[in-house]
């Protein structure tokens, strides 16, 4: 437990700590695709697996009671995995009382800190549970019931929140409506 910064990987990494600051307390860790960096920890972010990339992420924050996400540079992909993770982890950090700060770039220089907070629903223990049913494939409210021990009509609830959160979608197969998780809800399956 303590301070993590994450960064997009980038060449220059104390120019970076120059920017946000960073003291003998801070673990870095460097996230991207084929990157090199030498005495830090390196985080892969195979764009082939953006769910793996991001739970990667978020699974190693989870040890540490401070959290700041630096992007820096123009990696897209990079930027991206640290945005979901970040969202992520501001959406579950009541659940699992991380502390994180609010997102910094540095664009040409600059430092911008944003205050702005994304949260996805997920509603909570009852949520993630219903969520990581839907991990394994796509499977119906009954079937997510049974695996859970939730009532149905709480399910199916749950389950529309969750599609319109963009964490799942459903597809009508029959009288059924079948659901099955987005790339970004299977990052969340994975917590």
């Amino acid at each position: 437990m303590g301070k993590l910064l994450l960064i997009n990987c980038v060449d220059d990494v104390d120019r970076v700590f120059r920017y946000v600051g960073v003291d003998e307390n801070t673990e870095v860790a460097l996230v991207g695709y084929r990157c090199r960096g030498s005495g830090y920890k390196i985080l892969a972010a195979d764009p082939r697996d953006l769910p793996g990339s991001v739970a990667n992420v978020v699974s190693l924050a989870k040890g540490f009671n401070n959290i700041k996400i630096v992007l820096f540079g123009e990696e897209s992909f990079q930027s991206a995995v640290l945005l979901l993770a970040y969202t992520v982890l501001t959406s579950v950090e009541d659940l699992i009382g991380l502390g994180v700060s609010p997102i910094v770039s540095v664009v040409s220089g600059r430092v911008y800190e944003y205050e702005l907070r994304p949260r996805l629903c997920i509603g909570g223990l009852r949520g993630l549970s219903i969520l990581r049913s839907l991990g394994g494939g796509c499977v119906d409210s009954y079937e997510v019931s049974l695996s859970t021990d939730i009532p149905v009509s709480t399910v199916r609830r749950r389950l529309s929140s969750l599609v319109r959160q963009g964490l799942a979608y459903s597809v009508k197969k029959g009288r059924r409506n079948i659901y099955c998780l987005t790339e970004v809800g299977k990052a969340f399956a994975k917590l």
